[in-house]
């Protein structure tokens, strides 16, 4: 769609106005929802630049039942564009929220940096001295404030809250209704609607998720 232009228009009465005069025609698929943003992503293996979100830093804690004691943690927002120049998925966008919480050695922060340094001897040997969640944090910051390219395997997954079992169990349950671009609705076109129907819910939409994080290299 052109962009209006603002403060440049010629004013004129529309009843008097010739239609033969105008030049540019229109046409209008009455079956596309101008409410209905653009599809996600599409599922597969893209590069992506990635940015931080530097107002999104959070401190907060979880008691360790193991321990009896409360474990303080930190956690981040940060958002990933493709680089599909030229490609229908260019400057798309996905989001993610990563924290500095380790489970059976598995850290998903530290992960995701290793990859943006691809996979060097020097990134590990740090990630495997460093015990200060707060200094994993700011290296991880450091990195993508650089906007690093790395690459992400994504997925289309419609996900929606359980009122119910949020509800009963006294925080938000979320489940998801599908997942897998080829498991929407396609349209007539061989694309999907990136829309599902759930009993009880209504529509729910589709977004790209983060499946994997590859160096790009």
């Amino acid at each position: 769609m052109a962009e209006e232009t603002q403060g440049t228009g010629i004013k004129f009465n529309l009843d008097e106005y010739d239609e033969s005069l105008v030049q540019e025609t229109v046409e209008i698929n009455p079956e596309a929802n101008p409410m209905e943003g653009p599809p996600p992503i599409s599922d597969g293996v893209h590069r992506f630049k990635l940015f931080i979100q530097p107002d999104s830093y959070e401190k907060s804690s979880y008691h360790d039942k193991k321990s009896g004691k409360d474990v303080e943690f930190y956690k981040c927002q940060f958002y990933s564009v493709c680089q599909d120049e030229g490609g229908k998925d260019n400057n798309k966008r996905i989001f993610g929220r990563e924290n500095t919480l380790t489970f059976d050695g598995k850290n998903k922060m530290a992960y995701i940096l290793q990859k943006v340094h691809g996979d060097s001897e020097e990134i590990k040997t740090f990630l495997r001295t460093n015990k200060n969640p707060l200094t994993l944090l700011k290296t991880f910051a450091a990195a993508l404030q650089a906007e690093p390219i790395i690459k992400i395997k994504t997925e289309w997954q419609a996900s929606y809250k359980d009122e119910k079992e949020s509800e009963k169990k006294g925080k938000a349950i979320y489940r998801v209704a599908k997942s897998g671009q080829k498991n929407f609705p396609q349209n007539a076109d061989g694309s999907y609607r990136p829309v599902v129907s759930v009993n009880g819910v209504g529509e729910v939409k589709a977004q790209a998720v983060a499946l994997d994080y590859f160096s790009d290299n």
